[in-house]
């Protein structure tokens, strides 16, 4: 049984431990793969594992010529594309994250840089209060 969410957590989990990382690997390829399956239900595996060719033959010519010649072979290459493509995002989440300056910075919020900006305004504003307080001090005199 799987729960929300779980199907995305594992993909993107991170195993530090190398038996946990072949455990992942293997899991998360199953998981993508899984699709492939109903490719099975189009061969007809007891005549492929006998090579009856003509049987086979036979098997394709019955389907509708559209379904059999195009749209079977095309929905099976997409199908092995997308599961390589989630694959290789999926891969691609399997490193550590590194936190640095850089990247804690970009991940603030827009309300915490508003708050910075309007706090670095307020500082300019008063360092300017204060020299022009001083320049008509010494003005006034």
């Amino acid at each position: 049984m799987m729960l929300v969410g779980h199907f995305p957590w594992l993909l993107s989990k991170f195993e530090s431990d190398p038996a946990g990382r072949c455990l992942s690997r293997i899991l998360r390829f199953f998981m993508i793969f899984h699709p492939l399956i109903y490719i099975y239900f189009f061969i007809p595996w007891s005549e492929l594992t006998i090579g009856d060719w003509s049987a086979i033959f036979d098997h394709y010519q019955q389907m509708p010529v559209i379904f059999g010649e195009y749209l079977l072979p095309v929905a099976c290459i997409i199908l092995i594309r997308i599961c390589l493509h989630i694959f290789k995002l999926s891969e691609g989440f399997q490193k550590p994250i590194l936190f640095d300056a850089e990247t804690e910075h970009s991940r603030r919020t827009d309300m915490e840089r508003l708050a910075e900006a309007f706090e670095r305004q307020a500082q300019l504003t008063a360092e300017l209060v204060n020299m022009l307080k001083g320049k008509k001090g010494k003005g006034g005199e």
